[in-house]
C-alpha cells in the first residue's frame, strides 16, 4: 500500500480517538497505522502482507507498553469521592436487601449504593461506607 493511504488511515483513527473516546485504543492502532506508512515511505515496507503484519506488531507493542501509561496521565481519576468516603455514615432511602443495590443519601445527594452486608437496610436507617467502587457505594449496616 502507498504510505499515504497509512498515514490517512492513521490520522483518520486519531481522529476517531477524539470524537468517541475510546480510552485510546483507537489512538495507538492509529500510531501504528503512521509508524507503517513511515516505513513504507522509507522503503522498508516491504509487501502488502508485511505492512499489515507491522501495524498489528506495532499495535501491541505500543497499546500493551505505552497505552495505561500515557492514559493514567491524561486522564485523571475522579476527585471527591475517593476514599475519604470510607468509614462516613450514610441514610438509606429504599430498603436495600443483603447484596442487592439501592440508593442513599449523603451530603444532600443521592448515590448508588450496594449492600455488603448479611442484614437487609431499612429505608432512613444509616449504614456505613465500606468502599467506593469508581461511583457506587458499598455500605453495610
Amino acid at each position: 500500500m502507498l504510505p499515504w493511504i497509512w498515514i490517512c488511515i492513521g490520522v483518520g483513527l486519531l481522529g476517531l480517538e477524539v470524537l468517541i473516546q475510546t480510552e485510546f485504543w483507537l489512538a495507538f492502532i492509529g500510531l501504528a497505522a503512521l509508524l507503517v506508512g513511515g516505513t513504507t515511505w522509507l522503503g522498508l515496507g516491504g509487501p502488502m502482507w508485511m505492512q499489515w503484519l507491522q501495524l498489528g506488531v506495532f499495535s501491541v507493542i505500543l497499546t500493551v507498553f505505552f497505552r495505561k501509561k500515557i492514559h493514567e496521565k491524561l486522564v485523571s481519576p475522579a476527585t471527591g469521592i475517593g476514599p475519604e468516603l470510607v468509614g462516613e455514615q450514610v441514610i438509606i432511602t429504599d430498603r436495600i436487601d443483603p447484596g442487592a443495590r439501592g440508593t442513599v443519601e449523603h451530603r444532600g445527594s443521592r448515590w448508588q449504593a450496594h449492600n455488603v452486608g448479611d442484614t437487609a437496610l431499612q429505608a432512613t436507617s444509616r449504614a456505613t461506607v465500606q468502599r467506593v467502587s469508581g461511583i457506587e457505594l458499598d455500605v453495610r449496616a
